[in-house]
């Protein structure tokens, strides 16, 4: 059994690990998420309805839209590692790829596809990645599932995430150019 925990960062995280030697562990480590013995652990992270893409979809936070559905909405990365940089949420509350219903994925992973050709479209890049993370561990920052639609090219070298904040006149550009690339 594993504990839903709320999480603020890695501290703090309650570990149940089966040990190479077949043991159980159920001690917390105060850094890492790891047990005493320093193996790893599943840790599951509650759905925090405060985070900023559940405000967004409440129309508590802003966000350059570039498609909005009935089961997602993809809006403008405000950190952008290139210029293009997409979001692309379920409208569902789920914190990451594990809580999500098949036929949700599915139309999630749709949308995704529809918002990445537009992106290559709007930008020309020499590559599209679509990148989904799932727990701190892995660099997820926001505990609401989401893919990210990120255009590179030959001469960028490829990051998880970037450190500036774009300008809003820069976002509201990109977006309108991906909005008029998106096929029906």
């Amino acid at each position: 059994m594993i504990r839903r925990i709320r999480r603020r960062g890695p501290r703090n995280a309650w570990c149940r690990a089966e040990r190479p030697d077949g043991r159980r562990s159920r001690r917390r480590h105060p850094s890492r998420g790891l047990d005493a013995a320093g193996f790893g652990s599943i840790v599951v992270v509650a759905y925090d309805p405060d985070n900023i893409f559940a405000k967004i979809l409440r129309g508590e936070a802003e966000a350059h839209v570039v498609l909005d559905e009935p089961r997602s909405l993809a809006f403008m990365d405000v950190m952008p590692q290139s210029p293009g940089h997409t979001l692309i949420i379920p409208r569902e509350p789920v914190a990451d790829i594990f809580d999500i219903g098949a036929d949700a994925l599915a139309e999630l992973i749709g949308a995704t596809r529809r918002v990445a050709r537009a992106v290559r479209k709007a930008f020309a890049p020499s590559g599209v990645m679509v990148m989904q993370l799932n727990g701190a561990h892995a660099g997820q920052t926001v505990f609401h599932l989401h893919f990210h639609v990120v255009p590179r090219y030959a001469a960028q070298s490829p990051a998880l995430h970037a450190r500036a904040m774009a300008k809003p006149e820069t976002l509201s550009e990109h977006a309108a150019r991906i909005r008029a690339a998106l096929e029906p």
